[in-house]
């Protein structure tokens, strides 16, 4: 997980300031810890399930050979 990463590597990082004898709540103001709700760690929304026309294809023994596609249905025809 990307977010995980994110996480170790700023802790290791922090670690780092902290040997080196750093002010570690002056480098944890300027370097935040990531958030899952960062938009870079965010999850992709969910791709809309698709929906069907109205129209439907009519079939070659139901149409008379001159005009073969789709046809509207209006709600009366059903």
């Amino acid at each position: 997980m990307i977010w995980k990463a994110a996480v170790a590597d700023w802790e290791t990082n922090r670690a780092e300031v902290k040997a080196r004898g750093g002010r570690i709540k002056d480098w944890t103001h300027e370097n935040p810890r990531p958030k899952k709700t960062d938009p870079e760690f965010k999850q992709e929304k969910a791709i809309p399930k698709p929906t069907l026309p109205k129209e439907v294809a009519v079939p070659i023994e139901e149409s008379d050979g001159e005009d073969f596609g789709s046809v509207t249905l209006l709600d009366d025809e059903e």
